[in-house]
């Protein structure tokens, strides 16, 4: 039948090589370096117009372990990543600080130490195969996908016809070996090879966490991904996808169930199984682990680069939204896998539609119109990426089949790594990570350790002559969740390349070297001289392998150092671990000390949750620095005090940087977006000027009595000044009488020295009470929340002065609430329910601002008809309220840029200049005020 099926073919041209490689993605790519450096004539087949995979036409950044600077990767893979950072060092406008920063990350993403575009790396990977291709070795056919196999008895490959996409002629390639490395296995099927799809049954594998009954369609998902840029003020809306409604309402089929429609912020934690809200605020994510999906993926980081060099970040989106559920593309025909492709697409293009017009935004607006797709980045009309992302492959049935238990953390406790392969051919680490499946499996996301490739998983148990060189090796399901990722793959071609060299070169098979020991140490030898490592270091500390270790703000890492493996044979001791080699908690101790010596902490250490937000590590590894310290002498650990240091300072010891401290209420997501947005700006200039912004925030220093709360504060955390938000009384009072250098970010109440910035609450008011009143409103009020902060005091003064002021016989009603939605409502009931309603409100905080408005619509009162509104403040969200508020805007940059020049005077240790500020906004009319309905009568 197979024979029949090369006949049907219209094969009008036959090539010849030593090795065939179908697939030209991540392991193809490798599989053919390895063998033209060994010499070898090689046909490089590519369904897509790039090559590269994962890495290109995939759209997929490298997902990498946390050592992978320094070791855990093949000597191959590292030229890649540091042609990738040359490209850009060589090509792009980079900041002089960042080019010279030998790891370079493009997008500053927190996924992976190499964000990059798939452009960079289509041209670093054509580059590294270019003296190949001229000298005649490589032929690389783009565009061919395989169709049929030619058997040689059966047992043996004899050839495999591609077809050419675009013009439907098919070549018949002729080789000694054949790899496949196609992203599907598309290979294995053809040539009847035993392989395995989706999940295998506990009775076949042996693997605890294994279902008792197997289920081939149980594939994970695929994705078709996308890059986006943001715009703010244009409009890039798409048309509406044809399947635009069924994907809005699509709730995924699993177990345990998703928690909404897929197209949304509410999503699973993949490891706790726990609800989460995704976070989703382009240029706005604050920098750091888990910060929210647009630098989750960012692959340009516009900050990286000269000014004005790009309007906008890139994102690249590979989130849990786009994974497509409703079939695999694996256990189906062609018609259906076109037609699941083209759906997947539709998923995407509805998520792009979704992000631009109904996705609710943290400032409680909806949708980016701004983001745009870049099509050009990704070589496609449609602005999505050429293939779709895939997770999973056929698999052979092979020699050696790696299970659950070999490689889960869970299955060998008291274990730092997974078996010990002694037939080794590379090594590799990422967690068991399975995303949701099509068989309506959930996420299984499971702690692994560090692995080996056995050659054994690369030998498929009949067939003499072809050879996995991408995800298709002897993996189960479940272990495919740790063996799918970039280095991984790169690792598992390379050494199926260079087996198929080694191979011709000794005249000999696959089978034949795993077979014999004095063969295969023969081979590993080779590898090794490769540069390919075998083994992993034996003292490892787990928590430095993290994919997202390069996102915590830790010490540098010392540099990349290959693992000594030249004298590695099967049967003797694993390889040192590199002299450089620290683990996590060992440098986050070191840098402790080190502030320490600098004077940043004196007396007494910050507490453990400050420390693990400010060095982004985890409590565990605090508390292991923390220990290490302890047993050094520099540390002493008193039970419900903390730590106190006994290291003393030199008496000259002054920081290395500036650090300005800025203390709110609440942490920063919880307070207004307009106030986010200058944090961020001053955080900005702050950097700028060689200074850092840190930020504390918590209730107990804003109280009647907070003193000792604020003793303890700046004790534990000393910083060169303090920028004070939403201050009362007690906080001014404090600094005061302490003489603590500080700006504050508002108002301050009368009797303080003590430098501020503000907008001119007191005019502002004021003018609004005049604008009400000269249109002929009578009875005005003002709505702002109790409280002792001076801006609100000086706001209230401001408005009785403006009512007072206009001589129209209006008394000023100051409406007092407790915060809450609830309090504005009761204080908004009385007072319509009152004989004498106003007819025009000034409201203090566009987020009363909001709450008002609702409570006048389920009234049945109309805005302007009924009642004339006025918002003190502005936010971006009041752009999408209507009608238009009236409102006083003032822009964030101008409020930072002014808060930056008394903290520039701190900075300098001298009087700020000037000590009080007053910044007047903006008035922008909006179709919220108007004159009275009896007066227009």
């Amino acid at each position: 039948m197979l024979r029949a099926m090369t006949r049907a073919l219209p094969a009008t041209l036959t090539l010849t090589c030593d090795v065939a490689i179908l697939g030209a993605g991540v392991g193809g790519l490798a599989a053919a370096l390895a063998l033209a450096r060994a010499g070898r004539r090689v046909i490089l087949t590519e369904e897509f117009s790039w090559i590269g995979g994962q890495l290109t036409s995939q759209a997929i950044p490298p997902d990498e372990h946390g050592w992978i600077e320094r070791f855990g990767c093949t000597a191959t893979y590292r030229a890649f990543r540091e042609g990738v950072r040359a490209y850009y060092r060589a090509h792009y406008p980079l900041l002089p600080a960042i080019a010279a920063n030998p790891r370079l990350n493009p997008g500053n993403g927190w996924v992976s130490p190499l964000c990059h575009e798939p452009r960079v790396a289509l041209a670093v990977l054509e580059a590294m195969l270019a003296p190949h291709v001229s000298s005649g070795r490589i032929l690389i056919l783009r565009r061919h996908r395989p169709r049929a196999v030619a058997l040689a008895g059966a047992d043996t490959l004899a050839a495999v016809t591609v077809e050419c996409l675009d013009t439907g002629v098919a070549t018949t390639i002729r080789a000694s070996y054949f790899l496949d490395a196609t992203e599907n296995g598309d290979v294995l099927p053809l040539a009847s090879v035993e392989h395995v799809t989706g999940s295998e049954s506990r009775a076949q594998t042996g693997e605890p966490s294994a279902p008792a009954t197997a289920r081939p369609s149980n594939v994970q998902a695929f994705s078709v991904c996308f890059v986006l840029e943001e715009l703010a003020g244009e409009d890039h809306t798409i048309p509406r996808p044809g399947r635009y409604d069924f994907w809005r309402s699509y709730v995924p089929r699993l177990t345990p169930p998703w928690p909404g429609p897929l197209l949304g912020w509410a999503g699973l934690n993949p490891r706790t199984m726990e609800t989460m809200r995704y976070n989703f605020n382009p240029h706005r994510e604050k920098p750091g682990l888990f910060s929210g999906l647009w630098a989750f993926r960012r692959i340009i980081d516009r900050a990286q680069f000269a000014p004005g060099a790009y309007r906008s970040d890139v994102c690249l989106v590979n989130w849990p939204m786009i994974d497509y559920m409703e079939g695999d593309l694996l256990t189906c025909s062609d018609a259906e896998r076109t037609a699941r492709l083209a759906d997947a697409k539709q998923l995407s293009l509805s998520m792009v539609h979704w992000l631009q017009t109904e996705a609710p935004r943290p400032d409680v607006g909806t949708g980016w119109p701004g983001l745009r797709l870049r099509a050009d980045l990704l070589g496609t009309a449609d602005g999505l990426a050429m293939a779709p992302y895939i997770r999973e492959s056929r698999r052979i049935l092979a020699r050696t089949t790696i299970r659950e238990q070999d490689v889960s953390a869970k299955f060998r406790p008291g274990d730092t790594l997974a078996e010990r392969y002694e037939d080794s051919v590379g090594i590799g680490y990422y967690r068991i990570d399975l995303h949701p499946s099509t068989g309506g499996d959930n996420y299984i996301d499971v702690p692994s350790l560090p692995f080996r490739i056995p050659l054994g998983a690369l030998i498929p148990q009949r067939v003499t002559n072809l050879l996995p060189a991408a995800k298709n090796l002897g993996t189960t399901h479940l272990t495919n969740g740790c063996y799918r990722l970039h280095p991984v793959e790169w690792n598992i071609g390379e050494a199926a390349g260079a087996l198929a060299a080694f191979c011709l070169a000794e005249g000999t098979t696959p089978a034949a070297v795993h077979a014999a020991a004095d063969r295969r140490a023969a081979f590993q030898r080779e590898l090794v001289a490769r540069g390919v490592e075998l083994a992993w270091p034996e003292n490892l500390n787990l928590d430095d392998g993290d994919p997202h270790a390069h996102a915590r703000c830790t010490p540098p890492l010392p540099p990349y150092r290959q693992c000594n493996l030249l004298g590695y044979t099967p049967h003797s001791a694993m390889p040192p671990s590199p002299a450089s080699y620290q683990s996590l908690a060992a440098q986050v101790a070191a840098r402790i000390a080190d502030e320490i010596r600098a004077g940043t902490w004196q007396e007494w250490l910050p507490g453990e949750r400050a420390l693990t937000d400010s060095l982004q590590v985890s409590r565990k590894t605090l508390r292991k620095a923390l220990a290490q310290l302890q047993r050094d002498g520099t540390l002493v650990t008193t039970h419900g005090l903390g730590h106190r240091i006994t290291l003393a300072a030199p008496s000259s010891a002054r920081r290395a940087d500036a650090t300005i401290g800025l203390l709110t209420p609440e942490s920063l997501e919880n307070l207004r977006p307009y106030t986010a947005l200058w944090v961020d700006e001053l955080r900005a200039l702050l950097i700028e000027h060689g200074a850092r912004l840190n930020t504390f925030a918590g209730h107990r220093y804003f109280n009647t009595r907070p003193d000792k709360a604020l003793a303890r504060l700046v004790q534990q955390n000393p910083q060169t000044g303090w920028v004070l938000a939403h201050t009362n009384e007690q906080i001014q009072q404090w600094f005061c009488d302490h003489r603590v250098p500080c700006v504050i970010a508002g108002s301050c109440h009368h009797g303080f020295d003590l430098p501020n910035v503000d907008w001119d609450n007191f005019a502002i008011c004021r003018h609004a009470a005049g604008a009400m009143l000269r249109l002929g409103h009578r009875r005005v009020a003002f709505l702002t929340r109790q409280s002792q902060r001076a801006g609100d005091l000086e706001s209230e003064a401001g408005f009785i002065d403006g009512v007072r002021r206009s001589r129209a016989g209006a008394e000023p009603v100051i409406l007092r609430h407790d915060g809450t939605a609830g309090g504005v409502n009761r204080v908004l009931t009385r007072l319509f329910s009152s004989a004498s309603a106003p007819t025009a409100l000034l409201i203090a905080n566009t987020v009363y601002y909001l709450s008002a408005i609702t409570f006048l619509a389920q009234r049945g009162l109309r805005v302007p008809r009924d009642v004339s509104l006025v918002s003190r403040n502005d936010d971006t969200f009041l752009n999408y309220v209507t009608p238009a508020p009236t409102r006083y805007t003032g822009n964030a940059k101008t409020y930072a840029k002014r808060l930056l020049q008394p903290i520039q005077s701190i900075l300098r240790g001298e009087p700020a200049t000037p000590p009080v500020q007053r910044i007047e906004p903006t008035f922008l009319p909006g179709a919220s005020l108007t004159a009275p309905l009896s007066s227009i009568r």
